[in-house]
């Protein structure tokens, strides 16, 4: 039971595919022993640059220990809003794993285009969702909550793709926050990465992974988004997972059991194992176009990451052991977006020359059996401006994962947080 609760934790917070309904007609207030969370609504620009004219209702979720004097909130822990559906049970998780503050609130404000944080229209082509304007969100609700709390010290929190958004942030909008803690944050973002793949074999076994390989190259698609798609990516997605995870890297000895088998026995018997989140992963990238009813769903943050990926984000895996061809991953986009992906004409997203100029206090978290820290800041990094919190046996977004790597960094934002008050 206890590896089947962090399996539903792991896909509900980081593969962005869990079974949300539209929350606006939900209760706001849900009160537990010990905290209140109140889930809001906060009307934004769709296009910052045009103020006055469309907009969306971003979701914003609070998190208020009992012991919290509201009145007087010192201390504010903002969650970036990443490519997935936020709800109270990712916001009670971050809290506990800083060890459940009592004089902190918490909020998180979805990223736009995830959850429920749509514009009312059609989502085939989001152009609306970018980094850029994704930013411009959180200061303007920022900049409207600190004349709700003047006093309050603010600590930017992000994960993973967070973990970027909250570096780029902290650079572009340096009044905002002070202190930022950026966990597992791939800092290089190309459009083709091979640079994951080396930890995959290395933390999977070559025998293993050449097994799975060969089942993908069996699942060659005859045409895009055919049922060999969907099962290579099937397959893709559970390597990635396996990679980065250990909790689901434990069932690998039962993959193995079976894994010599043809290809289409040998995918009857993983289908069953596999969480049904990850099938809903994969037919939302095979989408072929989104309506703003299906979106409000929760269940296709896939497809508008996809499109992120397009437009600016890129990451997209190539190289053994993925055997996808650039002519099938431009089909892809193609027939999900109508068009060549504009972020192989742009340069590549890079926050490394942009880290030393961040003035406030910066917290990186990283474990060094992340495949991701392959794009991200290693521990022989140069920077002398940032507390490097690192365990070279540990995963993705540690801090969330491992209770002593959540309590070393609540430890130096508290430590930041008294120096600041001194």
């Amino acid at each position: 039971m206890k590896q089947l609760i962090t399996l539903l934790s792991l896909f509900l917070i980081l593969s962005s595919c869990n079974n949300s309904q539209d929350k606006k007609s939900e209760p706001k207030n849900k009160t537990t022993s010990g905290f209140t969370i109140e889930e809001t609504w906060y009307t934004q620009p769709v296009d910052h640059d045009i103020p006055d004219g469309e907009t969306y209702e971003e979701e914003i979720i609070y998190l208020y220990p009992d012991s919290l004097n509201r009145k007087d909130v010192k201390y504010i822990l903002f969650g970036l809003g990443n490519e997935i559906d936020s709800d109270p049970s990712r916001i009670e998780w971050i809290w506990k794993s800083y060890g459940s503050p009592q004089d902190m609130l918490v909020i998180i404000a979805e990223h736009r285009g995830y959850g429920q944080s749509q514009t009312k229209g059609d989502q085939t082509v989001p152009s609306y969702v970018t980094v850029k304007q994704a930013l411009m969100d959180y200061d303007r609700f920022i900049q409207k909550e600190r004349k709700k709390y003047p006093e309050a010290q603010w600590v930017g929190a992000g994960y993973s793709y967070g973990g970027a958004l909250v570096l780029q942030f902290a650079h572009d909008y340096p009044e905002d926050l002070d202190i930022v803690i950026s966990s597992s944050p791939p800092v290089i973002w190309p459009f083709y990465m091979s640079q994951y793949n080396e930890m995959i074999y290395k933390n999977l076994g070559e025998e293993f992974v050449n097994k799975m390989t060969q089942h993908m190259v069996n699942l060659k698609p005859v045409k895009v988004h055919d049922e060999n798609w969907v099962d290579r990516e099937l397959l893709g997605a559970t390597l990635v997972l396996m990679t980065q995870t250990t909790s689901f890297r434990k069932i690998e000895p039962d993959i193995s059991k079976f894994i010599d088998s043809p290809t289409d026995d040998f995918m009857k018997q993983l289908k069953p194992m596999l969480p049904e989140a990850m099938t809903q992963m994969i037919d939302a990238r095979k989408k072929e176009k989104l309506t703003y009813e299906e979106a409000q769903t929760g269940k296709f943050n896939w497809y508008t990451w996809k499109w992120q990926q397009s437009y600016e984000a890129g990451t997209q895996f190539i190289g053994p052991p993925f055997p996808h061809t650039k002519e099938e991953i431009m089909a892809d986009y193609k027939a999900s977006y109508g068009m060549t992906p504009p972020a192989l004409e742009k340069p590549m997203w890079d926050l490394r020359p942009l880290i030393p100029a961040i003035k406030v206090p910066l917290i990186i978290v990283n474990g060094g059996a992340d495949p991701w820290i392959s794009v991200g800041i290693k521990p022989d990094h140069n920077y002398t401006n940032i507390d490097y919190v690192y365990n070279k046996k540990e995963e993705h977004v540690p801090d969330l994962w491992y209770k002593e790597t959540g309590l070393e960094v609540a430890k130096l934002m508290r430590k930041y947080l008294e120096e600041a008050e001194r």
